[in-house]
C-alpha cells in the first residue's frame, strides 16, 4: 500500500472485519494516531491535518532473518554507543508484541544480556489516558529492578 486512500480503504476493511483501532494500528504498521486518523478524517477528505506518521512496508524485513540480523546490529551499536555516553548497562532487552520481539531477541543476543517480552493490551487503551496497561511474560527473563532497552513494534524506543 503506498497511498493514503489504500491504507484508508485497507483500515475500513480490518475494522468492517472486526479488529478494533490499535489492533489496525498493529496490522498496518501505522502508529494508534494513524489508524484513528484514517477511520474518521480520511473518510471526509480531510487530508489537510494528517497524521505526521511515514508508512514504510517493512515486511520485506520482517521476512528475511538475514536482514533483521543486519538491523539488530545496526540497532545494537546505536545502543553500546548511547551506553557508552550515559556510563549506563543493560541487563534485559525487551521486545514489546509483536513486531518488537524478533528484533530484541537478537539485540539481546548480541549484547549478551537477558530477553524479555511486552505484550501490551492496546484494545484497552483510552487516547486521553497516557497509560497503556500490559504484561511482561513470565516465560522469559524477569525485569523487575534491572536496566532494560525496550525495542516497540517497528519504532525503536531505548530506555
Amino acid at each position: 500500500m503506498k497511498t493514503i486512500d489504500e491504507l484508508t480503504q485497507k483500515a475500513i476493511e480490518l475494522q468492517a472485519a472486526g479488529l478494533l483501532t490499535g489492533q489496525i494500528a498493529d496490522e498496518l504498521n501505522i502508529s494508534r494516531e494513524t489508524a484513528t486518523w484514517l477511520l474518521t478524517h480520511a473518510k471526509k477528505g480531510d487530508t489537510a491535518h494528517a497524521p505526521k506518521d511515514i508508512y514504510i512496508d517493512w515486511s520485506n524485513i520482517g521476512r528475511s532473518s538475514s536482514r533483521q540480523r543486519l538491523i539488530a546490529g545496526a540497532l545494537t551499536d546505536m545502543i553500546l554507543e548511547s551506553l557508552e555516553e550515559t556510563e549506563k548497562c543493560v541487563d534485559v532487552v525487551v521486545g514489546v508484541a509483536l513486531s518488537g520481539i524478533p528484533l530484541a531477541s537478537l539485540i539481546a543476543d548480541e549484547l549478551g544480556c537477558e530477553f524479555s517480552t511486552y505484550h501490551p493490551n492496546k484494545q484497552r487503551w483510552e487516547p486521553e489516558s497516557r497509560e497503556t496497561k500490559g504484561t511482561i511474560s513470565q516465560n522469559f527473563a524477569n525485569v523487575a529492578g534491572k536496566n532494560c532497552e525496550v525495542l516497540a513494534d517497528r519504532s525503536f524506543c531505548f530506555s
